[in-house]
């Protein structure tokens, strides 16, 4: 019996921990953001988190770890307006998206793998105008994570 081959590979620790200094550093843009397309990240990010959480679930290999991470994203997720609160919560986030990526390929892409992806591109892609290194950042984390 042939066993599958996964060509997607789960982010590294440093990986995660870059995901989740963007994800704050998105907020952060978000916070004094004046134009609706900005307004949406929180709305996205809680979208994002949700799939994430369900592609986690449907493999159920890591519900109960990544029950921690969720729990810690939710918690965290009335302290919003806070700055400082966003760093626990960024990389409660960073954790279950990069999990989720790459479980992805695992579950054969299911319908909602598009709506996570499109969402993703939309959190990594917008903002950074400040920042080659962060722009540079968010592309390699893309291609990463998005390579089927």
């Amino acid at each position: 019996m042939a066993t599958e081959s996964l060509t997607v590979r789960p982010l590294s620790n440093n990986d995660i921990r870059v995901l989740a200094g963007l994800l704050k550093h998105q907020y952060k843009d978000h916070l004094a953001a004046k134009n609706p397309i900005e307004k949406r990240y929180v709305s996205n990010l809680i979208i994002l988190v949700g799939l994430g959480f369900t592609a986690i679930m449907e493999d159920g290999a890591f519900t109960l770890p990544m029950q921690t991470h969720l729990n810690q994203f939710l918690i965290y997720f009335d302290l919003l307006q806070k700055e400082d609160a966003f760093s626990m919560e960024s990389l409660a986030a960073a954790h279950i998206i990069s999990l989720a990526a790459y479980l992805f390929h695992r579950l054969r892409y299911p319908e909602y793998y598009t709506i996570f992806k499109k969402i993703l591109k939309e959190i990594l892609e917008s903002g950074f105008v400040d920042s080659a290194k962060r722009r540079g950042e968010a592309s390699r984390l893309m291609h990463l994570m998005l390579t089927q």
